[in-house]
């Protein structure tokens, strides 16, 4: 089977992997955002290569509009290349990694945790590395293998694992109508 076959195929199941996760994934999301709430962080930096950095920056918007707290994106290179990390702490790190086995993420994910941050995996696979280092802090995303070139499952289910946890931050009020329309 060619790529544009998978690539259809994995469009069409993202309305189901959605309602997945609103059936699914809220409740661990939720208490993630509870245990971020008592952390009271200062800032939130996002980590993610290739579609996930893309995520990335949709979740910076998500968390300054709706959480309040200012938000930004890593630079990788600082922690692999140049070994030569920023200092910060009381933060909240949000790594995503649809394999969870980006170098950078884990790098960059170890050493927040290092520094006392608070840090939050999301990623499509169970026992992976970010899960093993964020532990009971990692949304799974639950979208199933990836057969395409593309990542669109899970890019989908992380932004919507982004906005769910901004939103609960915030104690906005949002339902899986307002993510689907109706079919």
């Amino acid at each position: 089977m060619n790529d544009q076959y998978y690539m259809l195929s994995e469009i069409k199941e993202t309305p189901d992997i959605i309602k997945n996760i609103f059936e699914s994934n809220i409740e661990p999301i939720k208490e993630i955002a509870s245990k971020i709430r008592n952390y009271n962080p200062r800032f939130s930096m996002l980590v993610g290569r290739g579609s996930s950095d893309n995520a990335c920056v949709y979740g910076q918007y998500v968390f300054e509009y709706l959480v309040k707290i200012s938000s930004f994106l890593s630079t990788g290179s600082l922690y692999l290349f140049y070994k030569n990390p920023p200092i910060y702490t009381n933060g909240l790190i949000i790594g995503i990694s649809q394999s969870g086995e980006t170098d950078d993420v884990l790098k960059i994910s170890e050493y927040a945790k290092k520094m006392n941050n608070f840090v939050v995996g999301i990623t499509n696979v169970e026992n992976s590395s970010l899960h093993e280092i964020t532990t009971e802090n990692t949304i799974f995303l639950s979208a199933g293998e990836e057969k395409s070139v593309c990542a669109k499952k899970s890019f989908t289910t992380s932004l919507l694992a982004v906005l769910l946890l901004a939103s609960f931050l915030s104690d906005s009020k949002i339902s899986l109508d307002d993510i689907l329309p109706p079919l």
